[in-house]
C-alpha cells in the first residue's frame, strides 16, 4: 500500500509539473504543424513504475507455517527509445524498447499478520512493447488525447551468477528472488520470459521544438512465472514458500514522459 501511495504521489507531481510546463506552449499559434505528416519519428521515454505481481494462493494453508500470502509493488525506473510510425491521421504504431529496474515483494504472514518472510525480487527487465496508438484531433491547437494498447515481451536480464556459484549449478532458465534474511537464503525461481497485455491513456503537448507526452499504462502478465519443480531448488530452500502459490503473474502500472 505504501508503494502504491508513493507511485500515485509521483504520478500527481509529474502530471502537475508537465501540465504547468506545457500550459504556456499549447495555446495560440499551433506548434510543429508538419510534425503529424511525418512517416516516422523518434524520441526518449523516462518513467516510473509500480512493479508488482498478481498471485493466486491455495485455499487451504493449514499445512504451512504461514496463513497469509500477499504481494507488494516495488517502485521501478524505466528508460526507453521511442520509434513511432504514422499509419493514418488518427493511428500510430509504436515500438518502445526499454530497460526497467525494480523489486516487487512477496510477503508471508502468520494469521495475526506477524511477518515470517518477504522474498524480494531483483529484476532488470528488457521490455519490448508493440503498441497501437489511437489519437484525437488537436485540442486548443497543441494538445491531443490518446489511448494506447498492445502486447509486450519482457526478458529478465538479472544475472544468475551468484545463485549458480553458491549451488554449483549451470542453469540459465530462471532468474532468482532472494529473501531478505541472508542466514536462510530463501530463493524462489521464476521464468526469464514474460508476455503481457498493455493498455493506457495519455496526452500529447506540442511545444515549440518538440512534442511532450504524459502517459499512464497498465500491463498484465499472461503466463505463470513461478517454477515449482522441486529439483530446481537447493536443499536449504523451504519448498513451502512455492507450494502454496498456484501462480504468480506480472501486474505493473507505469507513468512515463516521452520527448519526441
Amino acid at each position: 500500500m505504501k508503494s502504491l501511495q508513493k507511485f500515485l504521489l509521483l504520478a500527481m507531481l509529474v502530471c502537475v509539473t508537465s501540465a504547468s510546463y506545457a500550459q504556456s506552449k499549447v495555446f495560440g499559434v499551433p506548434n510543429l504543424q508538419k510534425y503529424d505528416t511525418r512517416r516516422f519519428h523518434f524520441g526518449i521515454l523516462l518513467g516510473g513504475s509500480s512493479l508488482n505481481y498478481y498471485s493466486k494462493v491455495k485455499p487451504d494453508l493449514t499445512d504451512f507455517t504461514y496463513s497469509i500470502v500477499e504481494t507488494k509493488g516495488g517502485l521501478a525506473f524505466n528508460i526507453g527509445i521511442v520509434t513511432d510510425m504514422r499509419m493514418g491521421k488518427y493511428f500510430d504504431l509504436r515500438l518502445i524498447p526499454a530497460i526497467t529496474v525494480g523489486d516487487p515483494v512477496v510477503v508471508y504472514y502468520k494469521a495475526n499478520y506477524e511477518l515470517i518472510d518477504q522474498p524480494r525480487t531483483q529484476h532488470v527487465f528488457l521490455d519490448i512493447p508493440l503498441l497501437l496508438k489511437f489519437k484525437s484531433s488537436r485540442m486548443a491547437n497543441n494538445i491531443r488525447a490518446y489511448v494506447i494498447g498492445g502486447a509486450q515481451y519482457s526478458l529478465d536480464m538479472t544475472s544468475n551468477a551468484k545463485y549458480n556459484k553458491e549451488n554449483h549449478q549451470n542453469t540459465k532458465s530462471s532468474f532468482v528472488m532472494k529473501a531478505g534474511r541472508d542466514e536462510d537464503k530463501i530463493y524462489l525461481n521464476t521464468k526469464f520470459h514474460d508476455f503481457l497485455g498493455v493498455a493506457g491513456v495519455g496526452f500529447d503537448f506540442y511545444c515549440t521544438y518538440f512534442k511532450l507526452a504524459v502517459e499512464l499504462k497498465m500491463s498484465f502478465g499472461l503466463r505463470n512465472l513461478l517454477i515449482t519443480d522441486p529439483s530446481r531448488y537447493p536443499s536449504y530452500v523451504d519448498l513451502q514458500y512455492v507450494e502454496s502459490l498456484q501462480y504468480l503473474k506480472s501486474r505493473n502500472f507505469q507513468l512515463s514522459i516521452t520527448f519526441e
